[in-house]
């Protein structure tokens, strides 16, 4: 009820909480994103949805949800960066996963 109650950073300071115990749990990803989009922060939201496609598997949809944090033009410098290594590290994986269907 805190992202239904508009309670967005009460939201996030539990979601970090939660997936500090439970850093798989997809669920807390998408409160984040939710609280995020309550906030007006799309960067951070389309980050927090690509931590989850990640957490289902879905490199794909990860790297198009870094893209959209990329172009939301408003995150710090701090959050780019962070954003910016994420998508490396996607299109890495991307790669990979490409090779191991190959063979």
């Amino acid at each position: 009820m805190l992202v239904g109650g508009k309670r967005y950073t009460e939201a996030l300071k539990f979601s970090d909480t939660q997936l500090q115990s439970y850093p798989q749990d997809a669920r807390f990803y998408k409160m984040r994103a939710e609280a995020y989009a309550g906030l007006g922060r799309r960067s951070q939201q389309h980050l927090a949805l690509a931590e989850m496609s990640l957490l289902k598997r879905q490199t794909a949809g990860a790297i198009e949800q870094l893209q959209l944090a990329q172009q939301a033009g408003d995150g710090n410098f701090y959050e780019m960066s962070v954003i910016d290594g994420r998508l490396r590290e996607m299109k890495k994986r991307q790669l990979e996963e490409m090779k191991e269907r190959r063979n």
